[in-house]
């Protein structure tokens, strides 16, 4: 009788596609410890418990944690382009695929890295998405609680992410109207109420960016599209445009990226995150 086929989990599979640990109790489901460490160490703290917790109902249901091995009879060279592009996490995942197959065990890799997918094409081992997982399981039986608690992950992913961009958003709107009623605001105010105000606000918006990263990006992201925008409202007339006007716009654009770098802090731990990377790398 054949030995069963090992599937190895991604970091990005089981966050993109939680469901993937469902089938725990039914196949041989493993997880490096690697693997082990970047989901419970990533991502805000709510979500880091409920990964932890779901990873040790697949668990108790059945999927081992794997370390990578020591030694390999053929190790990766350092030369290997696809290698190179490998963090040590997947780096551990791929070594614990080639051990696997060193030994005559089936194995396939369950991953979103397209590095990884080619790196371990090049060792003639089998790498496929995890919505390929999933359809090829899909009419066979999973563990119906597990499967419960994958969907409540991704339910509970998506809800944090549409309420960021919706606090980002009217973050975003409320700082617009406040700008555009600048004048009015500051002539109502006392110049000591002023002073006081305006490091409080400073301090509010840093604990804002600490707690709700996603949101915060977002929202910073949005104000460094109207500090660029203002400078050509209303008439777009680039003719008036001074050194002033060209160091507002650079201004503008650095708030932009530096919003897109905390909303691609906010997004780790979550099944955006691999998308995130994909378009603009990262490791």
């Amino acid at each position: 009788m054949a030995p069963p086929i090992h599937y190895l989990l991604d970091t990005n599979a089981v966050l993109h596609s939680p469901e993937v640990l469902a089938s725990a109790r039914r196949l041989k489901l493993l997880i490096p410890k690697a693997v082990i460490g970047e989901l419970t160490s990533r991502g805000r703290e709510h979500i880091r418990n409920v990964v932890s917790s779901l990873i040790n109902d697949a668990l108790n249901a059945g999927a081992e944690v794997v370390n990578a091995p020591a030694r390999l009879k053929d190790e990766p060279i350092a030369s290997d382009r696809n290698a190179q592009r490998l963090s040590s996490a997947d780096m551990d995942l791929a070594r614990t695929a080639i051990g696997l197959s060193e030994r005559d065990i089936p194995v396939c890799v369950v991953t979103l890295d397209k590095p990884m997918s080619m790196f371990l094409q090049s060792r003639s081992i089998r790498a496929i998405t995890p919505s390929d997982f999933l359809n090829e399981q899909q009419e066979k039986a999973t563990d119906p609680a597990l499967l419960l608690s994958a969907q409540s992950f991704s339910s509970i992913q998506v809800r944090y992410m549409a309420l960021s961009a919706l606090v980002g958003g009217v973050g975003a709107l409320g700082a617009n109207a406040a700008y555009s009623n600048a004048a009015y605001l500051l002539s109502t105010a006392p110049v000591w109420g002023t002073v006081v105000a305006l490091p409080l606000l400073g301090v509010l918006l840093f604990w804002y960016r600490q707690r709700f990263r996603l949101s915060y990006g977002i929202f910073e992201f949005a104000v460094g599209v109207m500090m660029s925008l203002y400078v050509f409202l209303p008439t777009f007339d680039y003719k008036s445009l001074n050194v002033l006007h060209g160091l507002q716009v650079l201004a503008g654009l650095y708030v932009m990226v530096r919003g897109l770098d905390n909303a691609g802090n906010g997004l780790q731990g979550t099944k955006m995150e691999s998308i995130w990377k994909r378009v603009f790398g990262g490791g």
